[in-house]
């Protein structure tokens, strides 16, 4: 795992926030991805990046917690080369500028926990804070292909990056 300080640039995207069940995360990628195509397909334009996942909140669950009940504040989208109109709940947003820590991963989502504690043991050694919620950025997932989770590579190949703003 590789970490890294960037300075972003404010990056236009189009995006679906919602209240999601926690065992229910996969199911509602599954719905957004498709419906996010389609909205940009129809707009005559195609995503500037790979998919990401922004969690507005997201719940802590140690290792014998029942997840059953337990809900996240999620965002997922793309990034756009200029802002589009709202349409249902498709929302046009923006990434933020500034400074970022992130975090390479490849493998297993459970791994992600690893990234993110190499993140936050990154800003307490360097005084940093964050400035705003995390995003995982999703390398695997191909916009022209991706169906259902089951047309995704084999989950051990699946490259993220978490991006971390900070003060």
């Amino acid at each position: 795992m590789t970490l890294e300080v960037l300075q972003l640039t404010a990056q236009p995207i189009v995006s679906i926030r919602g209240i999601i069940k926690v065992p229910d995360l996969e199911v509602a990628m599954d719905d957004r991805v498709p419906a996010l195509r389609e909205y940009v397909t129809r707009h005559q334009t195609r995503p500037t990046g790979p998919t990401f996942v922004r969690y507005h909140m997201f719940p802590s669950i140690g290792p014998n917690d029942d997840v059953a009940d337990l809900e996240a504040d999620v965002e997922q989208g793309f990034p756009v080369m200029a802002a589009l109109p709202d349409e249902g709940p498709i929302r046009a947003a923006e990434l933020p500028h500034g400074r970022a820590v992130t975090a390479n991963y490849i493998g297993v989502p459970k791994g992600l926990g690893a990234a993110y504690a190499s993140i936050s043991a990154w800003m307490q050694e360097n005084n940093q804070q964050p400035s705003g919620p995390a995003w995982e950025i999703y390398h695997f997932i191909d916009f022209d292909q991706f169906t259902k989770h089951a047309s995704l590579p084999d989950p051990a190949t699946w490259h993220h990056q978490i991006v971390q703003p900070i003060t």
